[in-house]
Order: C-alpha cells, then structure tokens, then sequence
C-alpha cells in the first residue's frame, strides 16, 4: 500500500476527543457506569462526535472494553462507521486491539468487510508492526476471517504483514496450524507487548 494512502487511514482511524462530551469522558475512563449515566441524562448513543467518530469507534480505536460493551448492551449500532465509512472493525485493526474482536463478532460486525480503499480489517492488522498486531491478526483468524482473504488490488494478508511474527502466523494459518497453537503464539506476543509497556520501551 503506498505509504500516502496509509497516511490517510491513519489520520481517519486516530481517536478524536470531543469537547463537553460526558459520553466520550466517560469512555476514555472505562467506566460503564458512567457511560449508562451520560446516556441517562440524553447523550446521543450514536452521534458523531469531533473527528466524525461515535462513542462506539472511539473506545475501539483506544482499546476500552468496558466501554465497548457497555455501548454495545445500551444498542449502539456496529454499523455505523466514521466519517470516512472505517466501521470499528477496520480501526481495531488498525489500532491493533485484539482483545475486541470477539467482542464485536458477537454483536454480528462484518470482521471481512472490504472498505471502499480496498483493504479489510485483517489487513490493517498486518501493518502494523508491534505484538499488540500480531495478536490482533491472530484474533480476526480466530474469529473466521479466512488468511487468504485478498485486498481489492489482489494481494493477499502475507503480502501486507509487515512484522515476522505476523507473517510466521499466517503461514501457519495457511498450513493449516491449530488454532490453540495460535492462541499461545498471540498471549506470548501480548505479554511481551505488556513488559516493555511497563519498561517504557513503547
């Protein structure tokens, strides 16, 4: 992918604030009892708020689970994207938030949705280059999305992933590797994302 267009989907799929919103503070503290609050007292549950993002992708882009299910049981609207059309699919791929994934495949999300710019969500994860994305990777192939679902220029998930250890996954998913094999390849991945968090090396 040229690294102009690339610019673009990031520039789209950065979380936004949005000024005087209890809705969205309370999604960025994680609090699900805050969010029921906001909404109580006539938040909008899908208003686009600054940046043309909804609560919903707001919490998927920064990685809020609390939040993310607590907009999902109030019925905030999956399909309902940004303002470029990325539904949250797309930005937890691109964010790289593998523990969402089968948060929103159970509320139905199209995890093989093909956007209009021609890439998936599975791509987006292959971009990325830190263990929070290979384990994102891991959770979409978990989910179903099959590891050789092509972008819309013909190239498949191995030609878009740019760490070694993504690509080491998708090879295994095309030999047909457990998926339990997979799973302790992503929790290491993760956990060594997690130790250099703390160390302050990311």
């Amino acid at each position: 992918m040229a690294v102009g267009a690339r610019v673009v989907v990031g520039i789209a799929l950065v979380a936004c604030g949005a000024q005087g919103s209890d809705l969205i503070d309370a999604v960025q503290s994680d609090d699900a009892g805050a969010i029921r609050a906001a909404l109580a007292d006539g938040d909008e549950l899908d208003e686009r708020h600054e940046g043309g993002q909804t609560a919903l992708m707001w919490a998927c882009l920064r990685g809020k689970p609390n939040a993310v299910r607590a907009l999902l049981a109030a019925g905030a609207d999956v399909r309902v994207g940004e303002a470029q059309g990325y539904t949250c699919a797309h930005g937890v791929g691109f964010q790289g938030r593998a523990e969402l994934v089968p948060i929103l495949a159970e509320h139905g999300l199209d995890l093989s949705d093909l956007h209009d710019d021609g890439f998936a969500p599975l791509h987006r994860a292959c971009w990325g280059t830190t263990p929070r994305h290979t384990a994102t990777v891991v959770a979409l192939l978990e989910a179903g999305v099959p590891p050789d679902q092509p972008s819309k220029d013909g190239r498949r998930p191995l030609e878009h992933a740019q760490a070694s250890a993504t690509r080491d996954v998708l090879e295994a998913a095309l030999r047909g590797a457990a998926l339990e094999q997979l799973q302790r390849e992503a929790a290491q991945m993760a956990a060594a994302h997690m130790a250099a968090v703390h160390k302050g090396e990311l």
